[in-house]
């Protein structure tokens, strides 16, 4: 079956001049929502002639459609939940912050903030199988804690429009802030130190995909807009 994907997926790629070529972009919805609006408007504007398939689901289902052949680009958050013969271009790290209401017990007027004082309020968080909060619950475990879950959900903008209209603190990676926070009066964030937790986003592809101009230039969109991670990061 994956054979037969993979043969499909390469004649696609060879049609005649008067036929659109299909680019299968896998994502999560919650990555794509304000990840692929930096990328694709200016890639369709060069490549107009591709059509584009979005694949939103699971990190855990995409990553199948990947080995399959399915897909031709998989963005994602690092960790990986799989191993396969991929091709990673990893974003330059991204720091996270905790979204903090007016109305929560844990406001400060001064904007002084202690991590340890924020780690054990309750927190909407994203559900567990999601990427961010793999990340959330290593942090709790490093400060030989455990998350107080008080809401769950499986979009981090949903979480952080939540804690914005003064439901509960959340922790959001800054694309996400930058995107919900724009606009917001009263609402306060605390920047975690790079020690303590970054994110890193990734585009990945299949290691025997022979690269056309297209995606070389999808790569390129990428680290432009996300910058890439250094050799020694």
């Amino acid at each position: 079956m994956a054979e037969k994907h993979q043969l499909q997926r390469q004649l696609a790629r060879f049609t005649d001049q008067g036929q659109r070529a299909t680019l299968h972009l896998g994502m999560l919805e919650s990555l794509g929502t304000f990840l692929w609006p930096r990328l694709l408007p200016a890639f369709q504007q060069r490549w107009p002639q591709l059509h584009l398939q979005l694949v939103e689901d699971s990190l855990v289902n995409n990553e199948r459609r990947l080995q399959a052949g399915e897909l031709d680009f998989l963005l994602g958050q690092l960790p990986l939940t799989s191993t396969g013969d991929y091709q990673l271009k990893v974003s330059a790290p991204e720091r996270y912050y905790f979204v903090i209401p007016p109305t929560s017990p844990a406001y400060r007027t001064d904007h002084r903030y202690r991590l340890a004082d924020l780690l054990d309020q309750p927190l909407i968080l994203t559900t567990r199988e999601s990427s961010i909060r793999l990340q959330v619950d290593s942090l709790f475990l490093r400060h030989r804690q455990s998350p107080q879950p008080q809401l769950e959900t499986r979009s981090i903008l949903t979480a952080t429009r939540l804690a914005t209209s003064g439901a509960g603190i959340t922790i959001a990676p800054k694309s996400v802030i930058d995107q919900v926070l724009t606009g917001t009066t009263g609402v306060d964030s605390f920047c975690l130190p790079e020690a303590e937790l970054t994110l890193r986003y990734f585009l990945a592809y299949q290691t025997k995909r022979s690269l056309t101009a297209a995606d070389h230039d999808l790569l390129r969109l990428f680290v432009d807009q996300l910058g890439e991670q250094q050799a020694d990061s």
